[in-house]
């Protein structure tokens, strides 16, 4: 949460959502090391955009899918290096 609200300046809502959305997208992260983990991200259309807009600094329509599927990595990608760094180390 403190990593989107650093990045984006929105608070976290969290929702129930269909898993596996086939209009949405979906960013995965897999962790090794001391221990193994996998992050998965769902996002609705419309906040990956609004995610890849954020990052790239463009407007909504500015974009194409390849642009708003690497940012949607991305962010998968800060958080799931967020989460790593919580984790107690052996």
């Amino acid at each position: 949460e403190q990593t989107w609200q650093t990045l984006f300046g929105d608070a976290v809502e969290p929702i129930e959502a269909a898993p596996g959305d086939p209009t949405g997208v979906r960013a995965t992260v897999s962790i090794q090391g001391a221990w193994q983990g996998r992050v998965i991200v769902d996002y609705s259309p419309g906040a990956a955009e609004a995610i890849a807009c954020s990052l790239l600094e463009a407007k909504p329509g500015e974009i194409d899918a390849e642009a708003i599927r690497d940012a949607a990595g991305e962010m998968a990608n800060i958080l799931a290096g967020n989460l790593k760094s919580m984790v107690p180390q052996p």
